[in-house]
């Protein structure tokens, strides 16, 4: 993990700020709700008081401190792209040699359009430091839909879940499209403010795991043949972030079940003042 990350720092140092376009991220004010939690499985939604305990969490990324902005995922324009992100989690299981099996995620988003919106979650195996080459995509595409005006964390519940190759070493990548019948004003909520100009374990933006102050964009999304990549992007240090992600894993192979209840600590976004 050391290593790569190190190579990933060396990378993104060198490039320079005429390499990187700048775009522009857009603040917000209130507080940040919960919407519940999405059952992939059933296509069926949890309220936040429904949520039942169970055994054995293991949180094995948190970047969920917000610092007041988030990014529009029609910025771009139309047709509407797919904002790809990526982290390097924790392997919490690797003395016993195995990966962690991923079944809950925790995603922030804020949405400004004055209407319900729908958007689309995927993850890809992997980081491409450069953003040039398509990562696999591993596990289910996510469709969110009906997601009101406001601010809202919102738990996943993957059912049986998936597995990256390496979350501690080779990482992972995630992206978000905005799939609205008529698209705009909703995107992730941004976390961390530390000021490292485009590599950063941006360590204000949450306690596990590892994330970087850039991002790229994929048309339609990296997971299709063909797509047309775009990037790197940042924001100027305005702020210098990440967008909002939390990973909540079981042992594997292992009959426990996951704690959704100790889980939903990720899903206090905190706004940053």
């Amino acid at each position: 993990m050391k290593r790569l990350l190190l190579f990933v720092f060396a990378t993104f140092a060198s490039i320079s700020s005429a390499q990187a376009d700048v775009l522009q991220a857009t603040p917000y004010q209130g507080t940040i709700g919960n919407l519940g939690t999405y059952h992939v499985r059933s296509g069926k939604w949890t309220k936040p008081s429904d949520v039942q305990a169970f055994a054995s969490p293991q949180v094995v990324y948190d970047k969920t401190v917000g610092n007041g902005f988030f990014w529009n995922l029609s910025a771009f324009g139309s047709p509407q792209r797919e904002s790809v992100d990526e982290g390097i989690g924790i392997n919490p299981f690797v003395s016993q040699g195995y990966e962690p099996r991923i079944r809950d995620v925790f995603i922030g988003v804020f949405n400004n359009s004055g209407a319900n919106r729908d958007i689309e979650l995927r993850f890809y195996d992997g980081i491409d430091v450069t953003g040039g080459t398509q990562q696999p995509q591993v596990g289910p595409t996510i469709q969110l839909l009906g997601i009101p005006n406001g601010g809202w964390f919102i738990g996943i519940n993957l059912g049986t879940g998936f597995k990256f190759s390496d979350l501690a070493g080779a990482g992972f990548e995630f992206g978000l499209r905005d799939i609205s019948a008529t698209p705009g004003g909703i995107g992730p909520l941004l976390v961390g403010a530390n000021p490292v100009a485009f590599a950063s374990d941006l360590g204000t933006a949450g306690p596990v795991g590892d994330t970087f102050n850039i991002f790229h964009a994929w048309g339609p999304n990296q997971a299709t043949g063909g797509a047309t990549h775009s990037g790197p992007f940042w924001f100027g240090g305005t702020p210098f972030a990440s967008f909002a992600l939390g990973m909540v894993a079981v042992p594997e192979p292992s009959s426990a079940i996951l704690l959704l209840g100790a889980a939903m600590g990720l899903m206090g976004i905190r706004r940053r003042k």
